[in-house]
């Protein structure tokens, strides 16, 4: 049957097939559904480092008004193309990467998908992490890519580069669940 439900409050084209999904099974399970309990469901629904937009917190703090700062777990070649998806749709607007990766990752895999959508790109260690791919090698495969990149000496210090040089960018910190638990943890 046929239900008309409120879009998902979650970034990313692909929620909409992720909620789908959720809906169809539990429709299977449950017989009957209540659609406002869905849809009250779809528009609080949170996924902390998914195309997570941070509206308040410490972060803030090193970036400019204007500049919106986005965080996303990705790590692997699937989620860096939904990342890649989701950034499109900000066409006209100057985006700026943070990238930390574990070096268990490769990152031409994952680079290959922003050499079109990212102005530019810094790189970091993760922090608190021995697996951190060196920067200056996410870097240079970066620039393998056509993306101009450079290394920066951390999170914080990467956003306030960003916002010094762009005060109007759109910032995504990505590569990494670990670089998420960092990056929560500042803010």
């Amino acid at each position: 049957s046929l239900f008309d439900l409120d879009l998902p409050s979650l970034n990313g084209d692909h929620q909409l097939i992720n909620a789908g999904t959720a809906i169809a099974a539990a429709q299977k399970i449950l017989k009957k559904l209540d659609t406002k309990k869905v849809n009250q469901a779809l528009k609080n629904t949170k996924h902390r480092a998914r195309l997570e937009k941070i509206t308040k917190g410490k972060l803030l703090e090193y970036i400019n008004p204007n500049n919106q700062l986005y965080l996303d777990g990705a790590h692997n070649e699937a989620a860096a193309d939904a990342v890649h998806k989701f950034l499109e749709t900000l066409k006209g607007k100057k985006i700026y990467m943070i990238l930390g990766m574990l070096n268990t990752k490769d990152p031409k895999v994952f680079l290959k998908h922003f050499s079109s959508t990212i102005t530019a790109l810094k790189t970091i260690s993760i922090p608190n992490q021995d697996n951190s791919q060196d920067p200056k090698v996410l870097a240079k495969v970066a620039n393998e890519f056509g993306i101009k990149a450079n290394t920066s000496k951390g999170i914080t210090e990467a956003l306030h580069e960003i916002a010094n040089e762009d005060p109007n960018a759109i910032i995504i910190i990505t590569g990494s669940l670990y670089l998420m638990g960092e990056v929560l943890n500042l803010n």
